[in-house]
């Protein structure tokens, strides 16, 4: 990869971190084989079109005289950063749906394979970042009227012996959306939910309200 960027090396960190959650899983007996696996079904076109950005900077900055139809069109440094959306992998997918490679992150779609979104929250007062909720589990986001979900997620950690994170966002003076963003941005209604895995990267989503089964059964495909 070309060094102009300089994304070599917080590649590599990115890549340790997407991969450690899943070898950690694998080791701990609670996940399969696939899930290792799907690292580099996720991860490598990810690298590929950054080696692309990263040549293109090049030949602008250092060899226009290089530029040609080969050489891919420079994106915006935020989209590259934060917009991945990746073909495939530990996460699952929606029936129909178009897969650009990058989507602007300042309109997130919050479609499974995406980093999840900052959102603006007010917890006990204090303005937070959605992302300041995640730790080193699962964890499950819900709409003001999600209440069903933390049962649901109980049960479904118990089942599947992985910890998981419940937050019913903007249904108690607890953990407000001040600017009524997080439904909108995560693609729920106010009974909905998603699935965040432990690297950030949504997993699965419900617009609605669902169940145990849904939601189990989501954990249980991005474990396999």
């Amino acid at each position: 990869m070309p060094p102009t960027g300089g994304q070599g090396g917080s590649t590599a960190v990115m890549d340790g971190y997407h991969l450690a959650w899943r070898l950690a899983y694998a080791l701990a007996g609670v996940a399969g084989p696939g899930l290792v696996a799907s690292y580099d079904a996720e991860r490598r076109p990810y690298a590929d079109a950054l080696a692309e950005q990263q040549y293109a900077n090049m030949v602008q900055r250092r060899a226009p005289h290089l530029r040609d139809d080969t050489v891919a069109e420079i994106m915006d440094p935020a989209v590259v950063l934060f917009g991945y959306v990746s073909p495939s992998g530990a996460f699952v997918r929606e029936p129909g749906e178009e897969r650009p490679l990058f989507e602007d992150p300042a309109s997130p779609s919050g479609r499974p394979g995406t980093r999840a979104p900052h959102v603006r929250l007010s917890r006990e007062g204090v303005p937070v970042s959605v992302r300041d909720l995640f730790g080193t589990g699962f964890t499950v986001l819900a709409g003001a009227e999600g209440g069903i979900w933390e049962k649901a997620a109980a049960e479904a950690a118990r089942s599947l012996r992985v910890p998981i994170e419940t937050y019913v966002v903007g249904g108690a003076p607890e953990l407000g959306d001040p600017d009524g963003r997080f439904p909108a941005a995560y693609g729920i209604t106010s009974t909905g939910a998603v699935l965040v895995r432990p690297d950030g990267i949504i997993a699965w989503r419900s617009p609605g309200e669902a169940g145990l089964a849904e939601l189990e059964g989501a954990l249980r495909t991005v474990l396999a």
